[in-house]
């Protein structure tokens, strides 16, 4: 699981300054809020997405972050999860993570309204929930062993005569 940090033009409503990304091997992507980067508020945000996880019957084993110092840090406490951390060169950073900024940038411009920058978290969750729900190309790769067609996915709830 890949994941990254966005620093939040202001503090969210529940205190948090970083907006942390993440996104699984299936490209299913999470927004989590940590009040700061400091490792106990890091940890306590990627030990409720490992419970996430975990609760809905998969294991996170492995984590990838920029080679920051925040990110070497998690090594002992990711290992004590069970979980291990590679780090990427700061050139090889997730471009899923633009869509996410694209998409809230969207959103934004549609509203009627201004929107207060204290929310600028909840629309990033709001953002990566559109994003997880829409069809991609890429969505069912691994769990289909041909190329998705409607009849495929969506069966008929009544047989055709």
């Amino acid at each position: 699981m890949f994941f990254d940090f966005q620093l939040l033009i202001e503090p969210s409503i529940g205190g948090n300054t970083q907006a942390i990304i993440a996104i699984d091997r299936s490209g299913f992507i999470s927004v989590l809020g940590s009040k700061s980067k400091d490792r106990h508020d890091v940890m306590d945000s990627l030990e409720q997405l490992i419970a996430t996880y975990n609760s809905r019957g998969h294991h996170v084993k492995a984590f990838c972050s920029d080679s920051e110092a925040i990110c070497t840090s998690l090594a002992t406490p990711l290992r004590l999860l069970q979980a291990h951390i590679k780090h990427t060169t700061p050139d090889a950073h997730c471009h899923k993570v633009e869509q996410i900024d694209q998409k809230a940038i969207a959103i934004l411009e549609a509203l009627p309204y201004f929107l207060p920058s204290k929310l600028i978290l909840y629309l990033k969750k709001y953002s990566v929930d559109c994003i997880n729900l829409s069809c991609s190309s890429t969505q069912f790769a691994g769990s289909l062993n041909s190329t998705p067609t409607l009849s495929r996915l969506f069966s008929p709830l009544v047989p055709y005569a």
